[in-house]
This record gives structure tokens, C-alpha cells and sequence, in this order.
């Protein structure tokens, strides 16, 4: 099960260890076990960041194994409360009498652990056949990986396949098809709304919780029913000449999908004590002292999990998705500072005056007589611990930024958020000034609090959502699967939209179409992609930016691109004077 992480850094669905060599079958190159290999090594930046990576977090898996044993069960807090020794408190044989749940946590975890280290060990020689492979047949070592560009090796990985004659040549689109082929189902069914993740939180209103604990959940009920080992479509839910599903075969297999659910959601509420504890640990140990020194932290914003998945595109890789999205922070920051409370300003300021007031005079005072600093001020407290609590206080205030001298623009800002996310809805247009446009922009580009208490709550939410919500939309899944899946010659079967063709039957025809122009301008000549590009962007989406010529604007070039297209099909150009122009 995934720990709770915030970077987003593996986002392509690793495939199982290889148990023997890949390289000895010329047909490899065909095969998407193989591809995502390829893939996810430079995602990973080459074989030492790879094994760097995975080595520290088996140690820090190692390492909150014994802290929480020495924590939980070798420190008698008694005697350390009142004798203020450590010595006299630490004692390691209280190991030996632990509760029975402390022993059953540390069984469960010793498991894990071994588990992790074997797969370590296995991640180790498969890393270094890919590595040998980079190396032989692409003539890239782990010092070019870092800055060859992903669609170049995707061009020589085409060329070696042409020399081996495979009988098929394969095509760019192929080897993004079997490298995102569960990925694009997953997309898909977020962008239709085929999974219902939306739960009523008084106050705040519906939220579409999706937490990486509940993704990694909805992979184990619904890849592992509908692919099989070899990540292809199971033949069963094929829909061919040969074989006609049944209305019958449906219901069959909207029941069983049903009753995968179900047992999913009993396995995560039978697991729920350990797992809990084992996260609630976890996230103290990795986030308490990040946020102790530097409670801003808490509240800067961040593309919500659920968000991440409804911007994606089609074949849309993990690193071109991220360059696009993380420039939008900075518009999306500004976007959302322009609807803060002047009120709550007001309050913040007032709070912030008399908490910093007496937190600099408590703390002069201790400074120049440090036994001050442990004696007992109000109410039995000492010093120290109310210095604590306005240092906390203090902290909190400055989540909330001044921007008092800063004038924004809603509406160019979000056009040009738009231009990174690709995402401009029609209820959105001519309304980015008023509220409910930012409640729901609000809702994608969250407080990053959010994101961590959902995770943390994760384990408490995901069975009831499994239960009460996924599953009730399993004939939905089921219809989807069977309906929308085709067939392709070198990559097999896929899910339709992937293939990015538009036909009267095709629903999110505007995401196809941003699909298509976001893999035509990363896998085109790269020398010819900004030039081809400039060319159909209008004057007044030009109009939004300014370019940088230190950065690689080519992210903002597709974005606008799509945009133009967007404008030309809904005949609604937006009108945007040259002296509106904010600087990116």
C-alpha cells in the first residue's frame, strides 16, 4: 500500500519484477512491461537516482520500524516526566513486554520490510539490464539521461525496432498507448464521471475525494479485473463479431466487480487499526518538524489529487504533465489572493500585533535570564510553553498574505492558468470575476492542508466510498470497458479515446482534440514546434503573455495553441487589449 507522499514522483503504474532476462526476445520492444521499464528509468533519472531513491526509503521504512518500538514500548514516560532523565527511562527490555497489538504491528511491518527488501534487491538487477540496455542499443549513458529530451528516446527506441524487424513497425503513439494504456481508461472514466467520488462535507460542501490510497485501491478492483498479466484486455469483455455480449454476461460481470468491491472494503476495515497507525506515524514523523519550521507551509496551495487526474490528457506522460501544470502556480496563486477577505486582513493584522508583541518580550526577557524561561508564568505554565503557543500563533497569521498592493486581473489570470491547464469550462467564461467561479477553481487548487488530511483520513473514507459509491456504478465501469475499447494493430486493445480520433459517437470531443494537439507538438520535430505553433496563435490569446527568452516557453506556445483552437470552434474570441498585458 503507498505511504502518504506528496511529489507525485511515480506516476506511472510500475509492472511487475522480471524474473528473467527481457532482452533475449527481439519482441520486447512490443512489450508494454518492457516500454514502462524504459519509461519509469528516465522518469528516474538514470540507474544511481533510481537506487539512491529506493535505498533511502527502505531505510526510512527501516528506521520508523525501530523509532516507533523504542517510542511506544522502551521509554517508561512516567519516570521521565518526573525525573526528567532519559537514562533512567529508556529501558530496551520493554520489548519484551509489549502489548499484543504493538507485537502484531511489528510482525506486519517486519513483512513489509522483507518484502521491500527483496523487491530492492530484484529492483537492482532489472535496473541495471536497463541500464545495460540504454547503454548498448541507444548509446545513452546516466549522465545524457538527464537531459535528453523524452522524445528523442522514444525516436531512437522507434529506430532500433525498424532495424529488427518485427514484422510492424511501431509509431510514437503506439509506445505511448501500451506505456498509458490502464492510465488512459483511468483519465477517461474521471473525465465522463463514470466514478463517483463526490462526498457532502457540512460547510464546505461536495468534495471529490480522491486520495492516492483510494487510486491505489480502485487499481486492485478494477485493472486487476479487466487486464491480465500481461496488461492487455481480458478477451472476456472484448466486443467483436465473434463474440456478442449479452446483456446476461453484462449483469455477471457488473456482480462481480460489485463483489470485488465489497471485499475491498472489508480487507481496508479489517486493516484499519494497523494501517491507521502506522500513517498517523508516518506523517508526524515525515511533515511535524517541516511545518514547525515553517508553518507557511500549511498554507500554500496545490493541484488537489483528484484535480491532477481530471487535467490530464490522453498519453499525456507524468514529466510533460508536470512541466505544464507547475507553471501555473504562480497565475493560480494570484488568481485565488484576489478573492481574500479584507476583513480576515484586518483581523490577522490586529491578532498578529498583540501575540508578536508579547512573543518578543517573552523572549527578550528569557535572553537575559534563562532560568526565567522554565518558570511558571499563568495558570502553572511555564514561560516556555507560551512562548510555544505565540510562536504557533504568530506562524498561523502569516499563512494569510498581504496583497494589498498588488492590483490583479481575474479574468486574464485565469485565461492564463487555462493556458497550462488547458482547462476553461463554458460556465467559466466572462464569470472569472465572481465567486462561484473561484469557489470551484478553489476546490482544484486547494490548501495544501486538504490534501494531507485527505490523505491521513484516506483510510476511514476509501472503504465507504468503495462501498457506497464505487460500486453502485460497476455496470457503468462494466458498459464502459466493453464500449469504449478498440482495437489497435501494434498496440492492441485500447481504450478509444486514446487513439485521439473524433467521430459523431465521441463524447469529450474537446479533450481529444487538446490530446492531440499536446502529442503533436511534443513528439513533432522539436525544431519545428515552436515555429509551427506560433504561427495559429491569434492576437488575442498572444495578447496574455509576454515571452521570457531565459525559459523554454514551449508549454506556454501548445497552450495557447489549444486555446486558439477552443476559440475558433465556439466563435467567441475574447477581446484583450495590449495594455491589459501581466508579464508571465
Amino acid at each position: 500500500m503507498p505511504l502518504l507522499e506528496d511529489n507525485y514522483k511515480e506516476d506511472i503504474e510500475n509492472p511487475p519484477l522480471f524474473t528473467n532476462s527481457l532482452f533475449i526476445d527481439k519482441r520486447v520492444l512490443i512489450n508494454d512491461t518492457f516500454l514502462i521499464q524504459i519509461y519509469n528509468y528516465y522518469f528516474g533519472e538514470g540507474f544511481c537516482c533510481i537506487i539512491v531513491d529506493n535505498l533511502f526509503n527502505l531505510f526510512g521504512l527501516l528506521f520508523l520500524i525501530i523509532f516507533s518500538i523504542i517510542i511506544l514500548e522502551c521509554i517508561d514516560y512516567e519516570v521521565l516526566f518526573n525525573e526528567h532523565k532519559f537514562e533512567n527511562a529508556f529501558k530496551l527490555s520493554g520489548i519484551f513486554h509489549a502489548n499484543w497489538f504493538t507485537v502484531i504491528c511489528i510482525i506486519i511491518m517486519c513483512f513489509v520490510f522483507l518484502y521491500k527488501l527483496f523487491r530492492f534487491f530484484n529492483k537492482i538487477k532489472n535496473t541495471l539490464e536497463i541500464k545495460n540496455w540504454y547503454n548498448d542499443n541507444l548509446d545513452i549513458d546516466d549522465f545524457k539521461i538527464k537531459y535528453i529530451k523524452w522524445s528523442k528516446i522514444v525516436k531512437k527506441v522507434i529506430d532500433f525496432s525498424n532495424k529488427q524487424s518485427l514484422g510492424t513497425d511501431l509509431t510514437k503513439l503506439d509506445i505511448l498507448n501500451r506505456i498509458m494504456r490502464k492510465n488512459n481508461y483511468f483519465i477517461a472514466m474521471i473525465d465522463l464521471d463514470i466514478l463517483d467520488f463526490d462526498i457532502y462535507i457540512p460547510f464546505y460542501g461536495n468534495y471529490s475525494f480522491l486520495s492516492k490510497y483510494l487510486e491505489w485501491n480502485l487499481r486492485k478492483c478494477i485493472s486487476n479485473y479487466f487486464f491480465d498479466s500481461n496488461s492487455q484486455i481480458k478477451s472476456i469483455f472484448i466486443k467483436s463479431a465473434n463474440n456478442l455480449l449479452t446483456q446476461n454476461e453484462r449483469i455477471i460481470f457488473t456482480q462481480e466487480l460489485q463483489q470485488r468491491f465489497k471485499t475491498m472494503t472489508i480487507i481496508n476495515l479489517v486493516c484499519l487499526p494497523f494501517i491507521l497507525l502506522f500513517q498517523v506515524t508516518y506523517f508526524f514523523f515525515k511533515y511535524a518538524e517541516e511545518y514547525r519550521r515553517d508553518p507557511n507551509q500549511l498554507g500554500l496551495r496545490q493541484y488537489s489529487h483528484y484535480s491532477r487526474w481530471k487535467l490530464r490528457e490522453y498519453n499525456e506522460l507524468p514529466h510533460i504533465f508536470n512541466q505544464r501544470l507547475n507553471m501555473s502556480y504562480e497565475d493560480a496563486n494570484k488568481y485565488i489572493s484576489y478573492f481574500s477577505s479584507k476583513i480576515v486582513e484586518m483581523i490577522k493584522q490586529f491578532v498578529l500585533y498583540i501575540a508578536g508583541s508579547l512573543f518578543i518580550f517573552l523572549t527578550f526577557i528569557s535572553v537575559l535570564d534563562e532560568e526565567i524561561l522554565f518558570n511558571d508564568l499563568i495558570d502553572g505554565r511555564s514561560v516556555l510553553f507560551y512562548i510555544g503557543i505565540l510562536g504557533g500563533i504568530v506562524g498561523l497569521c502569516k499563512l494569510i498574505k498581504n496583497n494589498d498592493k498588488i492590483v490583479y486581473k481575474p479574468d486574464i489570470l485565469l485565461k492564463r492558468i487555462a493556458i497550462y491547464t488547458h482547462y476553461f469550462p463554458e460556465n467559466w467564461k466572462n464569470k472569472e470575476q465572481e465567486y462561484d467561479t473561484y469557489k470551484e477553481f478553489s476546490k482544484y487548487f486547494q490548501v495544501r492542508i486538504y490534501s494531507l488530511l485527505e490523505e491521513l483520513f484516506s483510510f476511514v473514507i476509501s472503504p465507504y466510498i468503495l462501498y457506497y459509491k464505487i460500486s453502485k456504478n460497476s455496470d457503468k465501469i462494466i458498459n464502459f470497458f466493453i464500449d469504449y475499447t478498440i482495437y489497435s494493430q501494434n498496440a492492441g486493445h485500447i481504450c478509444s479515446f486514446a487513439n485521439m480520433s473524433i467521430d459523431s459517437k465521441v463524447l469529450n470531443t474537446e479533450k481529444i482534440k487538446n490530446s492531440k494537439i499536446n502529442f503533436n507538438f511534443n513528439y513533432n520535430d522539436d525544431n519545428d514546434n515552436d515555429k509551427n505553433y506560433k504561427k495559429t496563435i491569434s492576437k488575442n490569446n498572444l495578447s496574455l503573455i509576454k515571452e521570457d527568452k531565459t525559459c523554454d516557453n514551449s508549454v506556454v506556445s501548445l497552450g495557447l495553441s489549444i486555446l486558439d483552437l477552443n476559440d475558433r470552434i465556439d466563435n467567441n474570441n475574447d477581446r484583450i487589449n495590449n495594455n491589459e498585458t501581466i508579464n508571465v
